[in-house]
């Protein structure tokens, strides 16, 4: 209760927080802090009330000396091994040249080499011209853009991220996914999308729209916006893991170590995150200049050698404000790191850690690639440049993804009436309804399909697109594995009316174990994940067991809920009376409805029982009962 202990418990904890692992020296700093003074117990670990087990009087620790001479053992052994290492390396390269060298030279000795020398002096002559001519229009090109990355000056720090960066070279940690959310990720980097080459293993948003889709989050690019500048573009996109034990030893950044600085990393838990597992970075060391690796090396430290206490001591020598600092963190927490910060981490938790790494630039920043396999000093660059996608263009978030893998074609309204459909020879037949884009998922699908007797589409399998299924006619067993080798997997029976919804990277089939065909649509969709909790999962519903109620418009809910791609999946089983209807008016959110029985009038067209009639976000619609019976249909609805 007394207001000076409470300010002294607070300003320790804050420090701890911060400062990992500091609480003995924290406490002195809050104890000041609070104007308190510490009542100080005297223990003789004899006779005191706070011990109890028997003493003795002679009991003392020894002081051992470090064994120095075992220490310089381990550094001479591991020197040793890097010498060997880079001597086979040599011999390796020598070996190369001779066998270079001598091809060369027989090349040369060649008759053909002799007739053709005209030809390769106009060949070379020719290139010389066009290469000086692309030279000046990439030299042209590039002072552009220095020119627009110069003329940008970062406005004074206002905001509490951009302070904190400015002065200690990160921020944070700030919550910017949801647990299910980095499931979804994790789901998909281990079972779904292209993968970036070994040599560049930051290519991810190039060659995977699901991660370019992640970096453009708007809670990331309003943070960017206060950092960068109103122009950024996204350079990297990695997947980090950490074994329990395994280190990522201390270091810059290759790509982003320039001492102009104009680079942010935005480091994020997917899983196993926490203080001991999270990454640990030295304060202040972005404004030093030189990256970490050139300081190891000017003072002939190895890497694999050096503890962080010595290159705590380095930092301040520079600055004598450095600190080391290890966050506490959990799953779908961030750093925002300038690109520059001395950095590193060592799991000593006991899980596997896994982390999003996204790297972002200024607009006009050259980002060089550096050799595989190289990461100290002095820097072994290539002649590529890494691919910059823009994110931020004026402010505002850059309309698309160039080349983008999935794009597609806006969709607006369409209706199907799917009569008269038959299995072909294989036994299954799929039946195009729509694919395209809405306002509510970038890449929608729907097909109705006939199987036959006996027969399945596909082995069990998975897929990013969460899916729904809806049984038309006939009936089927959907499986629902947990894995691809699952020995019992889930069976479920769905006849007309029955439906199923898949989550992302679900595995699942349909078979038809029945003597008649068996139809069903299928609605599919992707888009940037969600900072979504408590997502639907696998669901088998049937719309028979929804009971309507005396209104002439009845709309009991199925179901609703959020799911990785969606705010809000929702369905709900309509039975309208005949002569009732709703006008024509607009939704934000994309519609799409399944006839069961009677008979709709939507979009200038009557459907019957198996129709089906989709509206996109934006898309004029109306509905009305035209029939002498009630209509039942069953409406699902997509928000993003």
């Amino acid at each position: 209760a007394d207001p000076a202990v409470r300010q002294m418990c607070e300003a320790w904890s804050a420090h701890i927080l911060r400062y990992s692992r500091r609480d003995q020296l924290s406490i002195n700093v809050a104890l000041r802090e609070a104007e308190l003074t510490p009542h100080v117990i005297v223990e003789d670990n004899k006779h005191s009330w706070f011990h109890s087990w028997p003493h003795r009087n002679d009991r003392k620790l020894p002081f051992i000396f470090p064994d120095r001479v075992r220490q310089i053992a381990e550094l001479k052994s591991g020197f040793e091994k890097t010498l060997k290492e880079r001597n086979a390396e040599i011999q390796k390269l020598k070996t190369m040249l001779a066998a270079s060298t001598a091809a060369r030279q027989e090349m040369l000795a060649s008759h053909s080499w002799r007739v053709t020398a005209p030809l390769r002096a106009a060949s070379t002559a020719a290139r010389a011209i066009l290469t000086g001519l692309g030279r000046l229009r990439h030299r042209s090109a590039r002072e552009a853009s220095r020119r627009t990355a110069a003329g940008w000056k970062p406005a004074a720090p206002e905001s509490a991220i951009a302070r904190d960066l400015a002065r200690d070279g990160f921020a944070g940690p700030i919550r910017l996914f949801t647990r299910e959310q980095c499931d979804l990720i994790l789901r998909h980097y281990r079972f779904g999308g292209p993968k970036p080459t070994p040599e560049w293993p930051k290519d991810r948003a190039v060659v995977d729209a699901f991660f370019h889709d992640l970096a453009m989050r708007p809670q990331i690019l309003d943070r960017l916006a206060d950092l960068l500048g109103p122009d950024v573009v996204l350079w990297g996109a990695s997947v980090v893991e950490r074994k329990p034990g395994q280190a990522h030893l201390v270091h810059t950044d290759i790509e982003s170590s320039a001492p102009a600085g104009g680079f942010v990393s935005v480091w994020i838990g997917l899983e196993g995150t926490s203080r001991d597992s999270a990454l640990a970075m030295i304060t202040r060391s972005h404004l030093f200049g030189t990256p970490v690796q050139q300081v190891m090396h000017e003072a002939g430290l190895a890497r694999e050698t050096t503890g962080n206490d010595r290159i705590l001591a380095l930092a301040r020598q520079r600055d004598g404000a450095a600190e080391l600092v290890q966050p506490a963190m959990g799953d779908g927490d961030a750093l925002f790191m300038d690109g520059r910060i001395w950095h590193g981490s060592l799991n000593t938790g006991t899980a596997k850690r896994t982390a999003l790494l996204l790297q972002y630039a200024r607009a006009g920043a050259e980002v060089p690639i550096q050799e595989p396999g190289s990461s100290d000093w002095p820097f072994r660059l290539t002649e590529r440049r890494a691919t910059c996608l823009p994110v931020l263009v004026g402010a505002r978030p850059a309309a698309e993804m160039p080349g983008r893998p999935h794009g597609q074609a806006p969709v607006g309204s369409v209706v199907s009436q799917n009569a008269g459909l038959e299995a072909g020879a294989e036994g299954f037949s799929p039946f195009h309804i729509l694919r395209g884009a809405t306002p509510n998922a970038p890449d929608m699908e729907s097909h109705v399909s006939v199987l036959a007797p006996g027969h399945s589409p596909h082995p069990p399998h998975h897929h990013v697109e969460e899916e729904l299924l809806v049984v038309l006619d006939g009936e089927a067993e959907i499986v629902i594995p947990q894995a691809a080798d699952d020995a019992a997997p889930r069976v479920e029976t769905l006849r007309a009316g029955g439906l199923a919804y898949y989550p992302a990277y679900q595995f699942h089939t349909i078979r038809n174990v029945s003597a008649q065909p068996v139809t069903y649509v299928m609605l599919k969709w992707r888009g940037a994940p969600k900072e979504t909790e408590k997502q639907l999962g696998t669901l088998a519903l049937d719309i028979g067991r929804v009971a309507a109620d005396e209104k002439p418009i009845s709309m009991p809910k199925l179901f609703e809920g959020p799911t990785g791609f969606l705010t809000k999946l929702h369905a709900h089983v309509t039975t309208m009376a005949p002569g009732k209807g709703y006008p024509a008016h607009v939704d934000r959110h994309d519609v799409a409805i399944i006839v069961f029985s009677g008979e709709v009038e939507t979009l200038g067209q009557r459907i019957g029982p198996g129709g089906t009639a989709f509206s996109a976000a934006g898309e004029e619609h109306g509905l009305s009962n035209p029939g002498t019976v009630p209509a039942r249909y069953l409406v699902f609805e997509f928000h993003a």
